[in-house]
């Protein structure tokens, strides 16, 4: 199984797993113009929030006993929250980086605040040697930089997870007068939320 699989307890113990290769989060996406007021967890109770049908987003909103509607898609949850059905929306930080935001069909939103640490990975049946072998595959690709390539092929450079167990952090701020500050900081590996719980706008591999 490979397609943007999180590593949950549940996927690692029905399948043998490879190492994380990526950093994802789900994050909270809301109109620019209201970010301010949603800065932290506390703060999303009284809004109405539009989610993927069976998404670690909707795990998040019912771990958190919040107001939502499912939807079929992440993309259906940002059309809800552009045409105002729904206060907001919670996504993968990948998709909220690639989707929102100036230059995007959705220069109107943007996204506050990471309610979770989560990685991919790749599956495969139990007792496979597959699992083994991309592991190696992997390994090789961070040192001779064709893994970094391939990533920022596809733009997602900011997520890839290296092997020394550092990675660097800018977590973005909006602020009230529409401008973003950057604020940077390496951290362990299992760690890319910063201690406030605002998510990291981007990553990058640290020797």
């Amino acid at each position: 199984v490979w397609n943007g699989m999180t590593l949950t307890d549940e996927v690692t113990s029905s399948m043998n797993c490879t190492t994380a290769y990526l950093n994802n989060a789900q994050v909270v996406v809301v109109p620019k113009d209201k970010a301010d007021k949603y800065q932290t967890k506390e703060s999303l109770s009284d809004l109405s929030f539009a989610v993927e049908a069976g998404s670690a987003g909707e795990e998040q909103a019912t771990a958190l006993n919040l107001n939502y509607t499912p939807v079929k898609a992440q993309t259906d949850a940002l059309l809800e929250v552009s045409s105002g059905t729904s206060d907001a929306a919670i996504i993968d930080s990948l998709m909220a980086g690639a989707m929102i935001g100036d230059g995007t069909s959705y220069s109107n939103l943007t996204y506050t605040i990471g309610l979770n640490d989560e990685k991919y990975g790749v599956g495969f049946r139990k007792g496979s040697d597959l699992t083994e072998a991309l592991n190696q595959y992997f390994s090789t690709s961070y040192k001779d930089g064709s893994m970094q390539q391939i990533a920022e092929k596809y733009g997602v450079q900011a997520a890839l997870k290296g092997e020394t167990g550092k990675m660097i952090s800018f977590i973005r701020r909006e602020t009230s007068d529409g401008t973003y500050l950057m604020e940077c900081g390496l951290e362990d590996v299992n760690h890319s939320l910063s201690p406030d719980g605002s998510i990291c706008g981007v990553t990058a591999y640290a020797d």
